[in-house]
């Protein structure tokens, strides 16, 4: 009878052992395939900040060499694009927005093919305008960059440049600016604008009358004095 419950123990034992093995291998897949997941997850992440970090960044800057413009005179308009990124950009081409009204193309192109640019390095377009009218606001619009990344497989890249405004005087306009920039220096600062130099105009215009008005009394006055006095030693004369 001992002997039968030592046997029923051992196949006890044998059969949990069995269980125990069984469950093991049926969960070793699902733990190999996560695992497998996870690897592929995180290898996708990796291209992705790969991706991300090791790209071309372009900043394109829109700008005028002279702070105003003159009708009639050329006018010449800057576009710069530089690469602040981590690759060079490849293909680059740039596009500038239509002139605005009472502005005319004379020199260079809207458009151009630029090549690559390198990174840290720039490279520059501009184009000459004149001015048909003036005393207005021009306001130029923004310029679109288009690059090719220099990943293979990637597609092409865009941006904006920066918009930007300036006003065009006309020639008279801009005579007047240079006398009151040369009358604020001979003012010593006082006078900056038209209705400045207006009152200005206005104070000397009265301060010379008032000159006038009295030197004319004082001559006046001395005249009179004078034909008095002429008068006077008459009689003394007469009574001698």
């Amino acid at each position: 009878m001992a002997g039968n419950w030592k046997l029923l123990v051992i196949f006890g034992l044998l059969l949990s052992a069995s269980v125990v093995r069984i469950a093991a291998e049926d969960e070793a897949p699902a733990a190999g395939e996560a695992a497998a997941a996870d690897a592929s997850d995180d290898a996708e992440d990796f291209d992705e900040d790969y991706s991300e970090a090791d790209k071309a960044h372009l900043i394109v800057r829109k700008y005028f060499k002279d702070e105003l413009g003159v009708q009639g005179r050329n006018l010449t308009v800057y576009l710069e694009i530089y690469n602040a990124g981590s690759a060079t950009a490849n293909e680059v081409t740039i596009k500038d927005s239509e002139l605005p009204e009472g502005l005319k193309l004379i020199d260079g192109s809207l458009e151009a093919h630029l090549g690559k640019v390198d990174v840290g390095s720039s490279v520059q377009h501009s184009y000459v305008v004149v001015a048909e009218k003036g005393s207005f606001g021009a306001e130029f619009q923004s310029a679109t960059v288009t690059y090719q990344p220099e990943l293979e497989n990637k597609e092409k890249q865009t941006t904006t440049s920066s918009a930007y405004g300036i006003y065009i005087m006309t020639p008279v306009e801009q005579i007047t600016r240079y006398a009151l920039i040369a009358g604020q220096y001979a003012s010593l600062g006082m006078a900056t604008t038209p209705a400045h130099w207006r009152n200005l105009a206005i104070l000397a215009a009265i301060a010379a009358v008032a000159i006038v008005g009295n030197n004319t009394y004082k001559s006046v006055n001395q005249k009179t004095t004078d034909r008095k006095r002429a008068a006077a030693l008459k009689e003394l004369e007469k009574e001698q």
